[in-house]
């Protein structure tokens, strides 16, 4: 029966963000009838970060994950829509995708800082008390040292502090705004913390209006304009239906407190006009909604051998196992439409992509379109270069494994390092040999590498094409001392001959003197070479 639409972003937005949101939602489920939900629009989180409901999941209640529904509105919709705004959140928008995607009659837009305190069993008795309208709240102010102490998973004992509180009138202050032009009536200040109406009001106006991408005055606007169009006056629900609480959060400022970039106060009680897409009914956006607490199982297998961090940085194996769970991190939360290549001599793209899961749950998790072919002029999103070969590999099919094909898929791996446009992100397996790392880190920037993941992801850096030769010339010097490291392993047959990328005469003499050393002296010489790569 109720709809209630809230909107945030995986940031750190005001202080103890996580605690805040994980109060009010789970005081807010606990109102709730079985047919009510919850819509969280999760606008601009980073791509490569969970969504913010999927980040405190663990806080909250079974009760509330079985209300929720998450819409995700990724970075590139943002980008888009933006136009000169600098806030992380369009919030008209953000609002009106929730409103235009809540499945019932009533819809509440609220924000994540507010805590009800109900006297009745649930919303929908409260609902079928009131006629067809528009509704605010009065908000009470609740200092952080006192809701700090709230036990966000305990939003029963939440409800027995906040009566407390709003049974002393002392500490309960209402504070109203003076009419707007056009409407006779008044709203109470922070009117945007309750504005509950019926789906057909919110359709009347087409939500919120878009136009108002700054910061403040976007709730006040729409309130207003309801009344006038639909010639209706709104009411404040009376403190023994509802009590609402904001938690306040201003020992960290936040964006809209600091910026001096604001939507104009004369636009309140101006007409608008969203376009009939309001809401982006035209864009497919993400659903997540949260399973049932489910078991997992893990495979036991024996340890592997231990290690030492010299075997690790020199070899060019990995365990398929090993690399799925860790991979997992990089696709966890991508967008299933990512356009993603993928090059591997280890048929990656069927054994990784095409079967990926949830380590946990066991579901299906990676659905991309597919890999976009290293040919492919389209943008790529992520790319997945993988530098190794699987261990199952070499123990099934020693003799016959295509060394060749296994270094043509390396030096395309730099080619396509090469081509990538700038910030397109890119996931590398098995680039813990020397050679490979410094290659990589020409081309992208990262933090350290990881030997126990095997996984290195960074983003492409900008190229400086003032030193476009010294970078090829030093990375063809790399990719030929990896290949005679290799020549010296278990890994390649005694014959076996490649011609790699076409010499210059300068790296000629250089790697011709670096092979006539013995294989000891090499490993020195490598040390101090290490140091020259960095400078040139």
């Amino acid at each position: 029966m109720i709809s209630v639409v809230l909107i945030g972003r995986n940031d750190g937005h005001g202080y103890n963000l996580s605690k805040r949101v994980a109060n009010s939602m789970n005081n807010i489920s606990l109102f709730m009838a079985d047919s009510d939900e919850i819509v969280f629009v999760d606008w601009n989180t980073d791509d490569f970060t969970p969504s913010f409901i999927e980040a405190i999941s663990d806080t909250l209640t079974q009760k509330t994950k079985e209300h929720l529904v998450v819409f995700r509105v990724r970075n590139s919709i943002h980008n888009k829509l933006r136009q000169s705004s600098s806030t992380p959140i369009l919030e008209p928008i953000a609002r009106n995708v929730g409103i235009r995607r809540a499945k019932n009659e009533w819809i509440l837009s609220t924000n994540t800082d507010m805590l009800f305190n109900l006297y009745t069993k649930n919303f929908q008795q409260i609902l079928k008390e009131l006629d067809f309208g528009l509704y605010h709240l009065y908000r009470y102010e609740i200092p952080e040292y006192v809701w700090d102490k709230f036990d966000r998973n305990d939003p029963e004992n939440t409800i027995m502090k906040i009566r407390a509180i709003g049974a002393n009138g002392d500490l309960l202050r209402r504070i109203n705004s003076k009419p707007y032009p056009k409407s006779k009536n008044y709203f109470p200040d922070g009117v945007g913390d309750f504005q509950l109406a019926t789906k057909s009001l919110w359709y009347s106006v087409k939500g919120f209006p878009e136009d108002m991408l700054k910061g403040w005055h976007v709730d006040a606007r729409l309130s207003a304009i309801m009344e006038i169009e639909n010639s209706i006056n709104s009411k404040i629900l009376d403190n023994e239906l509802v009590q609402g609480f904001h938690q306040n959060h201003l020992r960290i400022q936040t964006h809209f407190h600091s910026s001096k970039e604001t939507n104009p106060i004369e636009l309140v009680g101006k007409n608008y006009e969203n376009s009939n897409d309001w809401g982006l009914a035209d864009y497919e956006i993400e659903s997540i909604r949260f399973p049932l607490e489910s078991t997992f199982r893990m495979k036991k297998s024996e340890l592997s051998n231990i290690a030492t961090i010299e075997e690790v940085c020199n070899s060019i194996t990995y365990k398929q196992a090993l690399v799925d769970f860790f991979i997992q991190n990089e696709f966890d939360s991508l967008n299933r439409t990512t356009r993603m290549l993928v090059s591997s001599a280890n048929c990656l793209e069927q054994k990784l992509l095409g079967s990926g899961k949830d380590f946990f749950t066991g579901t299906r998790r990676m659905q991309f379109v597919g890999a976009v072919s290293a040919q492919s002029n389209e943008r790529i999103q992520v790319a997945v270069l993988d530098f190794g070969i699987l261990d199952e590999s070499l123990e099934a099919n020693l003799v016959n494994f295509d060394f060749s094909a296994y270094l043509t898929t390396i030096q395309s791996n730099v080619e396509i390092l090469a081509r990538l446009q700038q910030n397109t992100r890119v996931i590398c397996i098995r680039t813990n040999h020397w050679a490979l790392r410094s290659i990589v880190r020409e081309f992208c920037s990262s933090p350290l590498m990881n030997n126990y993941s095997l996984i290195f992801s960074g983003n492409i850096k900008k190229a400086n094409d003032k030193f476009r030769y010294f970078k090829l010339f030093k990375v063809y010097l790399l990719l030929n001392l990896f290949v005679a490291d290799l020549k010296n392993t278990e890994y390649f047959p005694k014959n076996f001959n490649h011609k790699f990328i076409k010499k210059t005469f300068f790296a000629r003499i250089i790697l011709k003197t670096y092979f006539l050393l013995p294989f000891v002296f090499r490993r020195v010489i490598r040390k101090f070479f290490i140091k020259f790569l960095d400078i040139i």
